[in-house]
């Protein structure tokens, strides 16, 4: 990051501020991992489970655009982790055919209740960077659940997770405010407000290029 831009880097980190959360957890009956291309992910869940915050993990995910090279499923690659972690396998279930984030909570829900589990209060694991779409996705498609978010402790700075950098990390927080401005008016996230400020960094890093995560069409 030390090349870049001050203006840039500014930008990215008020994006980056945006969409973490940063909410405070209490006990949950079950912590869910949304799959991705970030092992630590899977890490944070299983540190959640050893806390005593939720008896049972779900992972949930295929695979998608930034995951396509794996050999199985991003539920069974974070599962696997969770497992190496410790989780034992009565802890676990995996959820392997969601390809996007409503997909991840309507199979979720479906999961939960074919398992006849416990499930009125939900704690959503993600990427800091999807905090807010992860939970107006959730609060949209389940709404009668209690839901709340967290992620791995990491920076804007990085380290960041295999095969990914700085660009990467900001196109993607671009798409994804993209998103939160246009998916409640299609009925899939509620509605959130979006700074002055967040929209200016939002236009200023797309007019530098950082495009490649956008909505295609």
């Amino acid at each position: 990051m030390s090349s870049v831009p001050p203006a840039l880097t500014e930008a990215a980190r008020t994006l980056w501020n945006y969409h973490r959360l940063g909410q405070p957890l209490r006990p949950a009956h079950v912590v869910v991992g949304l799959g991705s291309y970030d092992l630590r992910v899977a890490d944070h869940c299983a540190a959640l489970w050893q806390q005593g915050l939720a008896p049972l993990i779900v992972f949930s995910g295929a695979r998608g655009n930034w995951t396509a090279g794996l050999e199985g499923t991003e539920a069974a690659w974070f599962g696997a982790r969770a497992a190496e972690l410790g989780v034992p396998p009565g802890a676990l279930v995996l959820e392997e055919r969601s390809t996007n984030l409503g997909e991840n909570v309507a199979r979720l829900r479906e999961t939960l209740e074919r398992l006849d589990a416990p499930r009125g209060r939900l704690i959503l694991v993600t990427k800091p960077n999807t905090e807010r779409r992860a939970l107006a996705t959730a609060e949209r498609v389940w709404p009668e659940a209690q839901w709340a978010v967290t992620s791995p402790d990491t920076r804007l700075e990085g380290p960041y997770a295999a095969g990914r950098g700085f660009a990467d990390l900001v196109d993607e927080m671009v798409g994804d405010l993209e998103r939160i401005l246009r998916y409640p008016g299609l009925g899939y996230q509620t509605p959130q407000v979006v700074p002055e400020d967040v929209l200016e960094a939002f236009e200023l890093l797309k007019r530098e290029g950082f495009t490649q995560h956008l909505i295609k069409g």
